[in-house]
């Protein structure tokens, strides 16, 4: 192999080593461990009671974004901080509610790529006897997800 040929391979070599580890892995409700209490900011949704019903968020393991903590929202209020591989399950009134994710500010987020997430959100239609379960991620392309799921 020529100079050419070897910079060529290590270029492409490389290129799949990064691209195929920038998703992050969804967890299983069994799998994800509760946030802590000294991150959860809204401890009255935590309680199940009387006409309320379950919604479950749950933070996706994997490398990216590892080090970055996620903010969640419930109807625009700072509910919870997530970590890889955690859960937060809230008790909500039954009605459209929108769930959002942000990366929690920390100044120094840009050094870690973290900065430039953005903000993802995800309309949940809360009806009575049905648990809904949410995960926050990452794509292929290092783009934040909010979506619903199955694990």
């Amino acid at each position: 192999m020529n100079v050419t040929q070897t910079n060529l391979f290590c270029a492409v070599l490389a290129s799949a080593v990064f691209t195929s580890g920038c998703a992050t892995t969804p967890v299983s409700y069994s799998e994800a461990r509760p946030v802590p209490l000294k991150r959860v900011f809204a401890p009255q949704f935590l309680t199940e009671r009387a006409e309320t019903v379950k919604i479950t968020v749950k933070r996706d393991s994997g490398f990216t974004g590892s080090a970055c903590t996620f903010s969640v929202f419930l109807d625009g209020s700072l509910i919870a901080e997530l970590r890889g591989g955690e859960r937060v399950d809230l008790y909500v009134k039954p009605g459209d509610h929108v769930l959002s994710t942000r990366v929690k500010r920390n100044p120094f987020y840009p050094l870690w790529g973290c900065g430039s997430l953005g903000t993802a959100e995800v309309e949940v239609i809360v009806i009575v006897g049905q648990w809904k379960s949410y995960r926050i991620g990452l794509g292929q392309g290092g783009t934040l997800q909010f979506s619903p799921t199955a694990f």
